[in-house]
C-alpha cells in the first residue's frame, strides 16, 4: 500500500500523513500562568500565520471547537489544568509580547522546559534534560580532571 493510500485508508488518529511528520514538539510546561502563555501561543497560531483575522475563525483549531464545535467535538478537548480566564479568547487575539514569543519559540527548538528559571533547571535535572540549556553548536566542556 502506498502512503497515499495508507494516509486516505487510516483512522485519523493512527498517525500517517504529513500531519505527523515531525512538525510538532513536547517539552515539560509549568502548571499556572505559563501553561495559559503556552496555551494562548498554540491558539494564536492562525493569526500569526495570517490564515484568519480572529483566533476563533480557524475551524480545526481547540479554540474553534471550544467556541463553535458540536457536542461530539467538544468531546474530544480535555479540560485543562487550570482554569482559562473569562476573557480567553479576547486575550488570544492579542499579541503576546515579544519577550513571551521569544521564551515559547527557545522552549518549542530545544525542548527546554516551559517556566520561570529556577523550576527549567529543577525539571531539566530531574528529567535529563540539562542539554537544552548549552547552545546546540558547542561541545560540552570537559572537567580538568577528565583531561
Amino acid at each position: 500500500m502506498t502512503h497515499a493510500a495508507r494516509y486516505r485508508t487510516a483512522h485519523h488518529t493512527v498517525g500517517y500523513g504529513p500531519l505527523y511528520q515531525g512538525r510538532f514538539k513536547s517539552f515539560p510546561v509549568r502548571r499556572d500562568e505559563y501553561l495559559l502563555t503556552a496555551g494562548r501561543y498554540v491558539e494564536r497560531n492562525p493569526l500569526r500565520a495570517k490564515l484568519v483575522k480572529r483566533a476563533e475563525d480557524w475551524r480545526w483549531s481547540s479554540l474553534w471547537v471550544r467556541q463553535k464545535g458540536s457536542a461530539k467535538q467538544k468531546e474530544v478537548l480535555s479540560e485543562w489544568p487550570v482554569n482559562l480566564p473569562r476573557e480567553w479568547v479576547k486575550l488570544v487575539n492579542q499579541p503576546q509580547t515579544a519577550a513571551e514569543q521569544e521564551a515559547m519559540q527557545t522552549s518549542i527548538k530545544r525542548n527546554r522546559p516551559f517556566g520561570d528559571t529556577a523550576w527549567q533547571q529543577e525539571i531539566a535535572a530531574k528529567l535529563g534534560l540539562s542539554s537544552c540549556f548549552r547552545d546546540p553548536w558547542r561541545p560540552v566542556r570537559k572537567k580538568e580532571s577528565d583531561a
